[in-house]
């Protein structure tokens, strides 16, 4: 992007569009097998659920799970940022201050959950987190000043902001609960879906098969980094691809993402079961904002 002050495109998938972009889990890094919930785990039984399965395209490096239809998706995300900028824009210039430059496309970067799972990724990436598709931009502001631009402009749009917040007409760039953390319906159901993942047997089984695994390809576990953890060194660039590669190459022997994703998916879909009343008023939320964004662009002609 080309103005990253903007604090609405400055956030990246993976921090926050993870929810809807790699199966909606509230911790990302190779630290995510271990739990941060502090309050116990509700006692849940998947077994119900057993037919829930997670979609996990490789092809995409994408992982869907059931709660992920309660957020944006990164199309949806960058349409709702992109009509926000118009009605900022619009705010701004209603009031003859300087408009701000800003334009550029969104990049969707990988999700690292349990170290690097995609092989055409690891093998250009290593253990880093790679772009894994552009979405071309809905916003700019035809504005191009090659510099700072005018110091009264940011003040503009952060006024514009506030304003427009309070007036309700700014749309919620994250979904009730997709980042305020443990406190919200969407985001009890994540951290919980995620802790009895972690909690669950069958994850310690997967955890086992893939040590097992990367120690005969030559790995070294590094528990410092999380029970998914594998330690790099000093290692050269080329030396983390070819490793990154094997780690990947053990994940796929057992089938490592699909197992996982399908175990989260469940527990998921049971914590969905008792708040199905909540999630359908999420679920406008969600399709009010969407309406609105789209509104908003086809006016602009974007």
């Amino acid at each position: 992007m080309k103005d990253r002050l903007v604090k609405w495109w400055a956030i990246t998938v993976a921090s926050v569009l993870v929810f809807a972009i790699s199966g909606c889990s509230t911790q990302s890094g190779q630290n995510s097998g271990e739990s941060t919930k502090e309050t116990p785990l509700p006692a849940i039984d998947r077994k119900e659920f057993a037919s829930v399965k997670a979609v996990v395209d490789e092809a995409s490096a994408s992982i869907t799970l059931p709660m992920d239809v309660y957020t944006y998706s990164s199309e949806e995300w960058v349409d709702v940022s992109a009509a926000n900028l118009y009605l900022i824009e619009g705010c701004v210039r209603a009031q003859s201050r300087p408009v701000r430059e800003i334009h550029g496309d969104f990049e969707v970067r990988g999700e690292l959950k349990y170290g690097p799972w995609v092989m055409w990724s690891a093998a250009v990436n290593g253990w880093d987190k790679g772009t894994i598709r552009t979405i071309k931009g809905r916003y700019d502001s035809g504005v191009r000043n090659d510099g700072e631009g005018d110091p009264d402009a940011y003040a503009a749009y952060q006024e514009c902001e506030s304003s427009l917040t309070a007036s309700g007409q700014f749309l919620a760039e994250l979904l009730p609960g997709q980042i305020a953390g443990k406190t919200t319906l969407h985001g009890q159901i994540i951290s919980d879906a995620v802790g009895l993942t972690a909690a669950d047997p069958e994850y310690r089984q997967i955890n086992r098969q893939w040590l097992e695994c990367i120690k005969a390809e030559g790995l070294t576990p590094d528990p410092g980094s999380g029970e998914w953890g594998v330690s790099m060194g000093n290692s050269s660039k080329e030396q983390q691809i070819r490793d990154a590669v094997k780690d990947v190459r053990c994940k796929q022997r057992f089938s490592v993402m699909q197992r996982l994703s399908d175990i989260e998916a469940q527990y998921q879909a049971a914590l969905m079961a008792l708040k199905e009343a909540q999630l359908a008023e999420l679920a406008k939320t969600k399709q009010d904002a969407l309406a609105r964004a789209r509104k908003v662009l086809a006016e602009h002609g974007a």
